[in-house]
């Protein structure tokens, strides 16, 4: 579980202990691999209330420089019941649904008021299984769910016992398959007697005397918690729970480990029939410790740290979870929507990223064309300029070209009229083609002056288009109207080519002067 504190990054670990009127707090520091518990914390609270607990833990918090996101509580032997059942399956499905639905005969209490949590005692060619379940208090869980879901930590809510038997087992070591281990740990006000038997948890017993006792009076706190321990032991035994019980360790908080591994040995008659060895372990050389939780410990008369520090370092391996299933429930939705909105978030990122791509692209374009409309704008005014002055040329070059052709032509023709015949008007366009108009002494002079035009090969498609008698004077006269084209002109050329087969100019010299 890694924290992140406010002044720097650090990989830190937490467990909290509220489950009676003084709070409990232990942090551990995860260094190449080990476990090093870095502070330790206690203090007795004046009313006991959620808010008192809650603003006492943000100041240790505050004051640490962490800020977990992830908390560990643990549950002492004295707020949780423990009972051995055997459970007619072997399937774990099927045994978490039988246990959900007979919980009320295990307990004076209804199902809506507890939590339920079990071990399965793995035995093989068993058509049962042996189960060792733990009930708490609803209250108390949702005491924590309250106090840290307020403050936005999530939780696990272990109990000691089961990290103290597996720290048990460290110390003991496996031991022989026919014996089982456990271990006595003295707490404030209770002792916790925990039973390993192949390596699992068997057995959880709270004796109701701990450390405060020994200090009030060392011999009969002995004699009392040896009475508890034997009737305890007894009841293991005659249960047939387990195994006979080879080795017991003694922690916590005991002023004389000695003296009282003695004082059990030589008192407890069921030890004596078992011939089981106990030991004592000091927690200070059980732990790596920094020098401030070593002061800490050390000066502290009652309170013990043990069974937190047990359940900090166990904390991977222990399987018992008090979370209730609405709060896992509401715990995996908060996560898959926090997925959801991840996913969504990538998704509208990704959107965000493309739609940014293409409108570059689009603007690029734009760019790129509006470049493009102002080059072919510019070349569109310059073509239009050089077509408005190619007009302009050929223009001038028709005139020039056309220029004294009518001259030239009315020279011609004067001198084709003869001495009778005089010219009335003279018309001549730039297309090609020439009109005449006039009089002559006779009809026959009219017809004689269109076959002179025709003869002269200076004028093409010769025709009189009007003709009349009229006197004048005492002579008759003939006034004519005779049109022609020029065979160098625009109307000649069009003539022509519509002449030929598609409208095609002829080949050779006059295709060719037709072309110009």
């Amino acid at each position: 579980m890694g924290l992140i504190s406010i002044g720097k990054k650090l990989e830190e670990r937490v467990v909290v202990d509220l489950a009676g009127p003084q709070i409990k707090i232990v942090i551990a520091r995860n260094e190449s691999g080990k476990t090093v518990f870095r502070d330790v914390y206690s203090k007795t609270l004046a009313q006991n209330t959620d808010a008192e607990a809650m603003k006492e833990v943000l100041e240790y918090f505050k004051q640490n420089r962490v800020q977990p996101s992830r908390v560990i509580c643990s549950i002492p032997s004295k707020l949780f019941i423990s009972k051995n059942v055997e459970i007619p399956s072997t399937e774990k499905d099927e045994i978490a649904k039988i246990i959900d639905l007979q919980a009320g005969r295990f307990t004076p209490y209804s199902r809506d008021e507890i939590v339920i949590d079990f071990l399965c005692m793995e035995t093989p060619a068993q058509h049962y299984t042996s189960v060792l379940l733990v009930i708490v208090n609803r209250s108390l869980v949702d005491r924590y769910c309250r106090i840290f879901e307020d403050m936005g930590i999530q939780i696990k809510i272990a109990i000691a016992s089961e990290a103290l038997a597996l720290t048990y087992e460290e110390m003991l070591g496996a031991g022989p398959e026919d014996y089982a281990l456990g271990g006595i740990c003295v707490g404030d006000d209770t002792t916790d007697l925990t039973i390993m038997d192949h390596r699992q948890m068997v057995f959880v017993r709270s004796l109701p005397v701990g450390a405060d006792h020994f200090q009030a009076g060392r011999e009969l706190a002995a004699a009392e918690l040896i009475n508890e321990l034997n009737k305890s032991l007894t009841a293991y035994h005659d249960q047939g729970i387990g195994k006979q019980v080879k080795s017991l360790i003694l922690s916590g908080k005991v002023a004389d480990s000695e003296w009282l591994c003695s004082e059990i040995t030589a008192n407890c008659p069921v030890l004596q029939r078992f011939q089981t060895q106990v030991q004592g372990k000091d927690s200070l050389t059980l732990f790596d410790l920094s020098e401030v939780a070593k002061k800490k410990i050390e000066e502290s008369k009652t309170n013990s740290f043990f069974e937190l520090m047990a359940t900090l370092e166990k904390s991977e391996k222990t399987q018992v979870d008090l979370i209730p299933k609405e709060v896992k429930i509401r715990r995996r939705f908060r996560e898959e929507s926090k997925e959801i909105t991840s996913l969504g978030i990538t998704i509208m990122t990704i959107f965000a990223v493309l739609s940014l791509f293409l409108y570059a692209k689009i603007y690029f374009k734009n760019q790129r064309m509006e470049k493009i409309q102002i080059a072919g704008q510019a070349s569109f005014d310059e073509a239009r300029l050089l077509e408005r002055v190619s007009t302009k040329n050929r223009v001038v070059r028709k005139i020039i070209k056309n220029r004294g052709k009518g001259l030239s032509a009315f020279d011609e023709v004067t001198g084709l009229l003869g001495e009778s015949t005089y010219l009335a008007h003279y018309g001549y366009d730039l297309e090609g083609k020439l009109r005449l108009g006039g009089t002559a002494e006779s009809m026959s002079q009219v017809f004689a002056l269109v076959n002179r035009l025709e003869a002269s090969g200076r004028y093409y498609s010769v025709k009189a288009t009007e003709t009349k008698s009229r006197r004048e004077g005492t002579r008759d006269v003939a006034d004519f109207e005779i049109e022609c084209i020029l065979p160098d002109s625009p109307l000649f050329e069009k003539i022509e080519a519509e002449k030929q087969p598609g409208g095609v100019l002829p080949s050779g010299p006059a295709g060719e002067k037709q072309a110009e």
